[in-house]
């Protein structure tokens, strides 16, 4: 492939994906495994629950001694133990007895059924029914959840906390999961300040490396910021070969054709090899994607635009692979146009969108914004509207396909 050929978007995605090798497990503890993937099936080794307990406080009884039981007349029951929770009682519910019991204990011997506290009355030694029951009335059976041997949590699921809370209700204190993956984020350019500093005519600041390791911690990964690189070869090369000890490497500017873009250079010195450069894409076509030892080297363009939206496409599908996800694409839906638009033959756009709920319908329209360094329409946005590299002009009211962003949807009425 020549240095002026670009990529599709499809075969630039492809090619990522298939070095994108899932990485390492480790164990965790389950209040550090919020959000992870979990490496391996779940089977459970015991039933839960693991023996008949009470669904409720009351008393456990004998369901025939409350035969006939009402206001009128009631039945009048021995109270021979009270058993709280975590203890189970030594004596046994014999006819005309009862064990004052609590929300999860264990069903007495003898006893069949738990008669709640509201239906009765008690006096001294003695509790008063009003109300007959039905045999293993407000019982939670043995194995009524989960029967031992049987398979919970699936590998490659993501722990939400309802998965969390069944992993430490079958007692494990920690989960095998996929390892998060470490990214490196260097921002080049001499132009470039860090937010705080005094800026001087000229100077911008440093955007990219902070909207970067935001993305990179949506994901569940771990950002290491490395700050940012001048225009010398020297430096440049210094701060890649630090961040080459993380799983992914991503630099920001420094990619296109101009006299000061010396990445391509660096990345050829350090024996990056290259998959492809420059994909038929607005914005984002200047970018670089290259493997040094199964480790991803991504050259992202400096415009902030661009920079956001190709790690959206990219990067993130990468790194959430790397780390086990099933799921690693922003979902896609199907919105009406609301305006016009027209793009260049050749490339797939991917313009910045505001989808709005309309009486059970999508809409969308791009934001006012479309620059690539006009950051300003990544904040409006909540999508991202993708029109394919062969059309040239979509009119409104056809359909298109939208990625949806993690913002919430905007409901309109009429």
């Amino acid at each position: 492939m020549s240095e002026k050929e670009m990529v599709s978007v499809h075969l630039a995605v492809k090619e990522v994906l298939g070095r994108a090798r899932c990485l390492g497990t480790e164990n965790v503890p389950i209040h550090a495994a919020l959000g992870r993937v979990i490496a391996e099936d779940l089977v459970t080794t015991t039933d839960l629950p693991p023996w008949d307990n009470s669904a409720m406080d009351g008393y456990a009884v004998r369901y025939t001694d409350l035969k006939g039981a009402s206001r009128i007349s009631p039945a009048v029951l021995k109270i021979v133990d009270v058993q709280p929770a975590g203890r189970l009682s030594k004596k046994t519910v014999e006819a005309g007895t009862a064990i004052k019991i609590m929300t999860g204990s264990v069903l007495p011997i003898g006893a069949d059924a738990i008669v709640k506290v509201e239906d009765t009355l008690l006096e001294g030694d003695q509790v008063k029914v009003f109300k007959p029951v039905a045999r293993m009335e407000h019982v939670r059976p043995r194995a009524e959840e989960i029967k031992k041997g049987e398979k919970v949590l699936t590998a490659g699921m993501v722990l939400h906390p309802s998965e969390i809370g069944m992993i430490a209700v079958l007692g494990h204190p920690t989960a095998c999961v996929y390892r998060r993956s470490t990214v490196a984020i260097l921002a080049t350019g001499s132009e470039l300040i860090e937010p705080g500093s005094e800026k001087s005519p000229g100077q911008i600041f440093n955007s990219n490396s902070y909207s970067l390791a935001a993305q990179v911690s949506e994901t569940g990964a771990i950002p290491c910021v490395l700050g940012i690189s001048n225009d010398t070869k020297s430096d440049l090369l210094q701060c890649l070969n630090q961040g080459l000890k993380e799983d992914i490497l991503l630099v920001s500017g420094g990619i296109s054709l101009g006299d000061y873009d010396l990445v391509k250079q660096a990345f050829d010195e350090i024996g990056v090899q290259k998959v492809f450069w420059r994909v038929a894409m607005k914005p984002g076509q200047p970018l670089f994607f290259g493997v040094l030892r199964e480790k991803l080297i991504f050259g992202l363009p400096g415009n902030p635009v661009s920079t956001m939206v190709t790690f959206e496409e990219f990067v993130r599908p990468a790194l959430l692979k790397m780390m086990g996800h099933q799921v690693i694409h922003r979902p896609l839906v199907q919105a009406c146009l609301d305006r016009e638009v027209v793009k260049p033959l050749g490339k797939t756009a991917f313009l910045r969108a505001v989808v709005q709920e309309r009486e059970g319908k999508l809409i969308v329209h791009p934001t006012d914004e479309q620059g690539s360094g006009m950051l300003l329409s990544m904040v409006k946005a909540n999508g991202l509207i993708v029109i394919e590299e062969n059309q040239e002009k979509v009119s409104a009211g056809e359909i298109v396909a939208v990625h949806l962003l993690e913002k919430p949807l905007v409901s309109l009425s009429r």
